[in-house]
């Protein structure tokens, strides 16, 4: 009896500990997805601003990926070194935040070279994908385990809320901005507000408890750990499968932007219109989504969302209205969420928490070489000077090889999902599929039934 005192203060001073971590995630979740909506969204429209062409527009969506998935390839070995997850995050986070600095001082200059633009992305994105694995590890361990899927569930509804109003917000300053002709004035207002929040975010993440497993192995290759698990052939074929659903998708992908504004001359009040449609419909969907998995299994709701997904970039230009166009948009939206939540929840139904973080840097990296690959092949046929036959061959051909990849799942056996995703943090806003984010996974429920 004596006992019961120390056990019951020991678990009340953990759950109040893990009850602050929560707090100050839900405040890092906003600030973050603040920043997604006043920066990175906007990067392809600052590219255009400031006189670059429309081919590097897109393609600096996509190759600074490369670049920054083979630079994260570090992340569990000098994780393994520095032995913090809040070290490690807090660190990438900075980093993060920093590159704002050098958008704000260009947009100010007026003045931007190809190569800077292009060197400051790759750490842009090397911040963000070398922090979301372990992320991801480290907030589940510092989390109260009974309330965990209630947290995430409201730290995303939060982020997916501020992300919006951030992207909204920001199309209005630059429609406004534009107007009276100082556009990179207004950009540079986007960049600092960015700035800020990630800064934000950075001190909301520092205050957080720190974490790193007691039992953690010495880091091998990660893709050697992604090879095995999608070692037999059903699983083979369905990566195979993703990786050319991916070059197909990003034939046209990164063009979009590039396309609406600087070729059908959206206005940028227009652009947010289109990309939010997609965004609302994306997020409203979800949770109807996940009931249809559940009810039909993943790999048919993937089929049935790739046929749907294949002919969007068609609508981009039989019919470029406004109104058609919205429309198109919030299909796109239900169509890739979809598409991501089934193909997400196959590929890391047998991923333990131990094995994420490498599992997910390899992922990252061969997801990168894939949309890289898709936007060179879209590049090389639009050239330097875009024309509206180039757009149009260029949209035909992804429609073409998005349907085509789909063969590649047939004779695929039903695979069961073992994995439970909570929701997906968004990690920014996607113009052509409403949003780019990552999942949140239940691993404690998976080890659960694993055993």
């Amino acid at each position: 009896m004596s006992r019961t005192p120390a056990f019951f203060c020991s678990y009340l001073s953990r759950w109040i500990l893990s009850k602050r971590n929560e707090k100050l995630s839900h405040a890092d979740a906003v600030s973050y997805s603040l920043m997604a909506g006043f920066g990175e969204t906007y990067f392809a429209a600052f590219a255009l601003a400031a006189g670059l062409s429309q081919v590097f527009a897109g393609l600096i969506t996509s190759i600074p990926l490369l670049l920054a998935g083979l630079l994260q390839l570090i992340t569990p070995r000098a994780l393994h070194r520095i032995r913090s997850y809040r070290t490690w995050v807090v660190c990438c986070a900075g980093l993060q935040a920093a590159t704002h600095l050098w958008f704000v001082y260009a947009a100010i200059k007026g003045y931007i070279t190809e190569t800077s633009f292009f060197l400051v992305c790759v750490l842009y994105w090397f911040a963000s994908m070398s922090a979301g694995p372990v992320w991801n590890s480290w907030i589940e361990s510092i989390t109260d385990k009974n309330s965990f899927k209630s947290f995430i569930a409201i730290r995303s509804r939060l982020a997916q809320s501020a992300a919006f109003i951030a992207f909204g917000a920001a199309g209005m300053l630059l429609h406004l901005f534009k107007i009276y002709e100082h556009v990179l004035w207004g950009f540079a207002l986007l960049f600092s507000l960015a700035a800020l929040f990630r800064f934000v975010s950075t001190a909301f993440l520092s205050m957080q408890d720190d974490y790193f497993p007691e039992s953690q192995q010495q880091p091998k290759a990660p893709w050697r750990d992604l090879l095995h698990v999608l070692k037999d052939r059903n699983s083979g074929r369905f990566l195979f499968f993703l990786l050319v659903s991916q070059v197909s998708v990003h034939i046209a992908a990164p063009y979009f932007s590039p396309y609406m504004l600087a070729h059908i001359k959206f206005s940028y009040a227009e652009y947010v219109l289109l990309v939010a449609a997609s965004y609302i419909a994306k997020i409203i969907a979800y949770p109807v989504i996940a009931r249809l998995i559940e009810r039909f299994s993943a790999i048919r709701c993937l089929i049935i969302s790739g046929l749907f997904v294949s002919p969007l970039p068609l609508f981009w230009f039989w019919t470029p209205q406004l109104p058609t166009l919205i429309v198109a948009q919030v299909v796109a939206g239900f169509a890739w969420g979809t598409f991501e939540l089934s193909s997400t929840m196959l590929v890391f139904s047998n991923i333990g928490n131990q094995e994420r973080i490498r599992i997910l840097t390899g992922y990252n990296l061969f997801n990168a070489i894939c949309m890289v690959s898709g936007s060179v092949v879209g590049a090389y046929m639009l050239t330097s000077e875009p024309s509206y036959s180039t757009y149009r061959l260029v949209f035909t051909i992804s429609a073409l090889c998005r349907l085509l990849s789909l063969l590649a799942l047939i004779g695929i056996k039903d695979i069961k999902a073992k994995v439970r995703i909570l929701a997906f943090r968004t990690l920014g806003l996607r113009p052509s599929q409403g949003s780019f984010s990552a999942p949140v996974i239940d691993s404690r429920d998976q080890s659960k039934r694993m055993d």
